[in-house]
């Protein structure tokens, strides 16, 4: 699986996929999350 992007959605789908029966790859123009209140 290829997650565009390393928005809320793609950090959920990340925490709780199970990395064992799938492969995932995250592509993001940046290399850290930043959260904005």
């Amino acid at each position: 699986v290829v997650v565009l992007g390393s928005g809320w959605a793609a950090h959920a789908l990340l925490k709780v996929a199970d990395t064992y029966k799938i492969r995932l790859i995250c592509v993001s123009p940046t290399n850290h999350f930043v959260f904005t209140p």
